[in-house]
């Protein structure tokens, strides 16, 4: 125990240490205290000692503190500097030596304080550890850079980029140099991305936090790296190939990709046998389907065998959705279920995509739901859309058919370079009959191409279908074949028939880039909601694979109801394209079942029996 005399006068500090942030300005008051007689005034007299705190550089005080007759407690400021320098936390030691003049007080236990003055630098780092970006010509991601601390000055930030499978220049580039101006506290960096139409794994960078331009004044954070991923927007979208030996026995076509959603092309047929005929394709799977040749159930009013010797035909494979090619054209595929008949009211299809003119349109039955013999006819085609309608052999047009899937494709009209591949989607005008056509080539290929082609008017009435001879690299010849099922008549009058020569074979690819542009945002609300994704007819969101879907944000799954059509074994609920932290929902659609009509954000738990559905 210490006794201190109540007639001796005892200055101490009032604390063993004081921390301070350095800053222009900034100060910082270290308390003294007198106790027992303090009656008297008194000159107590401090002296700095430095540790790697600089005097008059770091800071500054007046060494002279006066306490009056009767005060007890001083504050004694002190003064700090700003030196722009980046540096460890610097401190020094204030001690109590002798007074002015005769000393009147003793120096009490705390004697000395330290003093600790924090760097002010500002710390910069990056918002997040990753970003992520499709690739796409002139797509650009942002990166956040903040900066956290004074933040009164300007700081020059320097980048560099760390390439991983990316690299700098050829996928993407960025300014290295980043200026924050006084009082600015957060920048995006802006990385432009290069398209470079290659079909290829997710790339990435990393770009980290180095030093500054000149003399630096920032400290580098803890997030100082972050890594950037570019996911490739070129994909396999289309397989294109002939075959050579079709009759009327059903053959599998093995392809040489998987798809998603696949829809088939394979019009026309050649004419190799002269009884009217079409191309039926059944159990399309994802690198698969079957096809056979189909001929109408009567030849000249009568029943006949349906042998029929063998034909070549051209097919086109192409994922659903909505594709820029690699010369810039555009192409749309989708697919209709419909029971729409040439003597009842058609179907229209709108595109969502804008064409500048109207396209060359191609469509095709996908299924064999109903196995009459049915084809398709097509008619009012515009840059919007079209109508198209299914045809039955003459005899029976009007009887109805069987609802079926049916695929249609889109392509700008024209000249065009498909990865390197030449082709031509155009228009013969109407101008085709019954009598054999030439379409001229222009000496546009080295080999003959692959072609496809469909009936665009409905200029007349008599069930009738395209086929083709002698197709070369130069030119090919087509004609309108009407059937004879209900008279031995076959005379056509002109139509414009839509064609597709394309001199490839195998695997195309395109590019989704900003064309997708088909999801369908929803959001929740703090009441019940209904998220309607189909209705008591049809579902939605069914015609673009992957493409097409409803987003749905802030489910509740307390009260929330998703509707969709038909039976709960009709969907299924699987992972989502979007991520890993989101539900998607499925059709089961034959031979595309990962038709995906919806995504529910957030949310790994809906089951497809729960009352969050509701099936109409």
């Amino acid at each position: 125990m210490k006794i201190l005399d109540d007639e001796t006068t005892y200055v101490e500090f009032g604390a063993a240490s004081y921390t301070v942030n350095e800053g222009e300005g900034n100060t910082i008051f270290v308390q003294l205290t007198r106790t027992g007689d303090t009656t008297f005034e008194s000159y107590v007299n401090l002296q700095a000692v430095d540790d790697n705190a600089s005097l008059e550089s770091d800071y500054t005080f007046n060494n002279l503190i006066y306490f009056a007759p009767g005060e007890n407690n001083k504050s004694v400021e002190i003064e700090l500097f700003n030196d722009l320098e980046i540096e460890a936390t610097e401190n020094f030691d204030l001690e109590i030596t002798s007074g002015f003049g005769e000393d009147n007080y003793v120096v009490g236990t705390q004697y000395k304080t330290t003093v600790d003055i924090e760097d002010n630098s500002p710390t910069v780092e990056f918002g997040a550890a990753s970003y992520t970006v499709n690739e796409g010509e002139g797509n650009t991601i942002v990166v956040q850079l903040t900066r956290t601390g004074d933040t009164t000055f300007e700081s020059y930030v320097n980048l560099q980029a760390v390439d991983d499978n990316a690299s700098l220049e050829s996928d993407y580039t960025f300014n290295n140099l980043i200026y924050f101006a006084p009082g600015e506290n957060n920048k995006s960096v802006e990385i432009e991305l290069f398209n470079d139409r290659e079909i290829e794994a997710t790339e990435n960078f990393d770009l980290e936090i180095t030093s500054g331009f000149g003399e630096d004044n920032y400290v580098v954070g803890t997030q100082y790296k972050t890594t950037v991923e570019i996911e490739d927007n070129d994909a396999i979208i289309a397989e294109v190939g002939q075959i050579t030996d079709l009759n009327n026995e059903s053959q599998t076509i093995l392809l040489n990709h998987n798809f998603v959603n696949p829809v088939i092309f394979a019009q026309p047929l050649s004419r190799n046998g002269g009884d009217s005929s079409t191309i039926r394709i059944t159990d399309i799977q994802s690198n698969s389907f079957s096809v056979q040749l189909q001929e109408t159930t009567l030849k000249n009013g009568n029943p006949h065998d349906g042998f029929h010797t063998t034909e070549t035909f051209s097919f086109l494979v192409v994922e659903q959705g909505i594709w820029e090619l690699s010369d810039g054209s555009i192409l749309e595929a989708g697919n209709v279920a419909t029971d729409a008949i040439t003597t009842s009211t058609g179907e229209s299809v709108d595109f969502n995509n804008t064409f500048a003119n109207t396209p060359v349109v191609l469509t095709q039955v996908q299924t064999n739901n109903d196995t009459t013999f049915v084809r398709t006819r097509q008619r009012n085609g515009d840059a919007n859309g079209f109508d198209f309608a299914l045809e039955e052999e003459e005899l029976y047009k009007a009887s109805g058919h069987g609802t079926e899937n049916v695929a249609w494709l889109a392509i700008s009209l024209g000249e065009g370079n498909w990865d390197g591949n030449h082709f031509i989607a155009g228009n013969t005008g109407d101008q085709v009959t019954h009598n054999w056509h030439t379409i001229d080539f222009a000496n546009n290929f080295t080999n003959a191409p692959k072609f496809l082609g469909n009936i665009a008017t409905f200029d007349g009435p008599d069930s009738s279908g395209l086929r083709y001879r002698n197709l070369t690299n130069g030119n090919v010849q087509i004609m309108i074949e009407e059937d004879t099922s209900q008279d031995n008549e076959q005379n056509h009058t002109t139509e414009d028939i839509n064609f597709l020569a394309l001199e490839a074979d195998g695997n195309l690819t395109g590019s989704v880039d900003s064309l997708t542009g088909l999801a369908d945002s929803q959001a929740g609300t703090v009441n019940a909601d209904i998220f309607v994704l189909g209705d008591a007819s049809e579902s939605f969101y069914d015609n673009y694979g992957q493409q097409d879907y409803a987003e749905i944000s802030d489910f509740d799954l307390a009260q929330d109801i998703i509707q969709l059509h038909g039976l709960a074994d009709d969907c299924y609920l699987g992972s989502s394209p979007t991520g890993i932290d989101d539900q998607g929902i499925f059709l089961k659609v034959a031979g595309m079942e990962d038709e995906l009509v919806g995504v529910v954000k957030n949310t790994n738990t809906l089951d497809i029996n729960s009352s969050n559905f509701a099936f109409v």
